[in-house]
């Protein structure tokens, strides 16, 4: 009666190391920002702030930023999104600044997350 669960164990020993191997994920870590990048010698990463409606005052380095990162991602959004998505030029405070839509603030977070984390379109 021995004989025959001393077979098997050699096989169940494999497919249970087989199971374990199998079943180690490794993650990669993901990147993360620990400051704002510099803008024009503000540490805002170009975004100055929120407006009333929800949308955003940029300044034209994070639009260029964005209109890059559209250039990479926009087909990875239904419909495809086009370059200046969501921005209107305007004159706030004498200055040459973007008003990005809310919609834009939050593409522009998911493509800069996406180019961080080095994802491919």
């Amino acid at each position: 009666m021995l004989k025959k669960p001393a077979k098997f164990f050699p096989i169940l020993s494999f497919f249970c190391l087989c199971l374990v191997i199998v079943s180690c994920t490794i993650t990669p870590v993901t990147p993360k920002s620990n400051q704002p990048s510099f803008d024009n010698n503000v540490q805002n990463s170009g975004f100055v702030m929120f407006l009333d409606d929800g949308s955003g005052l940029i300044s034209t380095n994070a639009a260029s930023r964005y209109n890059f990162l559209i250039s990479i991602y926009k087909n990875k959004f239904i419909p495809p999104i086009t370059e200046n998505y969501g921005l209107t030029f305007t004159n706030i405070q004498n200055t040459n600044y973007f008003i990005i839509s809310a919609e834009g603030i939050v593409n522009f977070g998911k493509m800069n997350h996406w180019k961080k984390n080095q994802i491919i379109p």
